[in-house]
Order: C-alpha cells, then sequence, then structure tokens
C-alpha cells in the first residue's frame, strides 16, 4: 500500500512538472510576449529611457496658440470620484482665469515629484488664478478590464482634492497624440489653457524656475485681457 502510495505521489508530481513546463513555455512563447515585442518595435523602451536620461524634461518649453486641446472622446469621461465630468466645463471655470492640463498616458509611472510640482506651484504661487487639471489616458485596451485598480492606485497617489478633476480615458488616442505632440509615451505634457481650450504655452515633465516666469507672464496678460 506504501508503494501504491509513493507511485500515485510520483506520478502526481511528474504530472504537475509537466504542466508548469508546459505552462512556463506558454508564458515565455513569442506569441504570448507580442505586445512586449511591439513596445520595442515601436521605440516605448526608447522612450522611457529618453524620459530617464532627461529627468522628465524631454522638451524646452514653448509658447502656441491657436491649437485647441480636445480629450480623445467627445462624450463625458470619468473623474477619480467615478463622476462624469467634461474637460471643457472644467477649463472654462469662472472661478481662475487659466488652467494647467497634466496631460499623462502612463500616469502610474510619472515620478511624484513630477506632479506634485505643478500642485505646488498651484497652491502656492496660483491659487484662485490656475486651476490645475489632469487628464489620464490609457491606451491599452485590456487594461480597461482591470480599471477599477487603476482607479484605486490613481486615487492613492493623486491628492483627494484633486479628484474631481482628474480625468481618466481608457481607449486608443493616436488622433489626439498626433495633434498635441504628445508621443512620448512616458512623459508628462503639461499644457497651459485658456478659458475656450486653446493652447497658450506646453511643457514636459516637473516645472522649473524659468518656466514659473513665463506663466506668470502669461497670467498678467490674460488678466489685462491682452492677445496673445
Amino acid at each position: 500500500m506504501r508503494a501504491s502510495f509513493l507511485t500515485k505521489t510520483n506520478f502526481s508530481l511528474f504530472k504537475t512538472r509537466n504542466n508548469l513546463n508546459r505552462n512556463f513555455s506558454f508564458w515565455s512563447s513569442p506569441n504570448f510576449n507580442r505586445p512586449a515585442q511591439e513596445e520595442l518595435k515601436t521605440g516605448l523602451l526608447t522612450g522611457l529611457n529618453e524620459v530617464r536620461e532627461k529627468k522628465g524634461k524631454i522638451t524646452n518649453s514653448e509658447f502656441l496658440y491657436g491649437l485647441k486641446l480636445l480629450p480623445p472622446t467627445s462624450a463625458p469621461l470619468k473623474n477619480l470620484e467615478k463622476k462624469d465630468q467634461n474637460l471643457q466645463v472644467l477649463v472654462s471655470d469662472p472661478n481662475y482665469i487659466a488652467s494647467i492640463v497634466l496631460v499623462t498616458l502612463r500616469r502610474l509611472s510619472i515620478p511624484y515629484e513630477d506632479s506634485n510640482s505643478w500642485r505646488k506651484l498651484i497652491e502656492n504661487e496660483f491659487k484662485g488664478k490656475l486651476n490645475l487639471i489632469e487628464l489620464i489616458i490609457i491606451e491599452d485596451d485590456w487594461y480597461a478590464f482591470f480599471s477599477f485598480l487603476i482607479n484605486y492606485c490613481l486615487r492613492k497617489i493623486i491628492p483627494s482634492n484633486y479628484h474631481n478633476r482628474s480625468l481618466v480615458y481608457y481607449g486608443k488616442a493616436h488622433k489626439f497624440k498626433s495633434i498635441v505632440d504628445t508621443k512620448n509615451d512616458f512623459a508628462l505634457y503639461a499644457f497651459l489653457l485658456d478659458k475656450q481650450s486653446k493652447i497658450i504655452w506646453k511643457t514636459t515633465g516637473g516645472i522649473i524656475e524659468k518656466e514659473k516666469e513665463e506663466i506668470t507672464q502669461i497670467i498678467i496678460k490674460l488678466e489685462e485681457n491682452k492677445s496673445f
């Protein structure tokens, strides 16, 4: 009986090992790793390296005017309070002179100090003048199945008083990225918009001293109703 038990146990272990080997072969197969291979082909890893090497500042700040920043969809987006919200409504808020919209495509990979530098700027130097909004775009279709978990993580890293102004979009955004030139998926893009959602100014990464001065000049012009 003991021999029979050992024989059955050994057979079960052998069967389990074969299943593990078969499963491992599947997980490591080229078909399963196709998304990773596509990322290599499309240069996403190059984008990550660029952001790391330049510490988020992949482009210099620039003044723009005329182009509107519109979300990838005309439908209302969900904010982190799970309520429908419209980007244009937030931007046109009469309580503010203008808005800073932070656009990210891989929000969970953005260094906290970069996004937090914008919150500090608003709260310490432009409180009551600049509205801070986040547009979080998640293009990978299968991530939508884990939206509850992703949104939970987002609520943890974004302060609660910004949850109603943090909009999340799950879906393709190729046209949006092309129009506003947000081609590096690992970067944080900051846009300064007027009340008509027109882009006045743009930069990447965390805020730096030179950019504070540029924003100050823009605010002065807007307060004086001067054109750009």
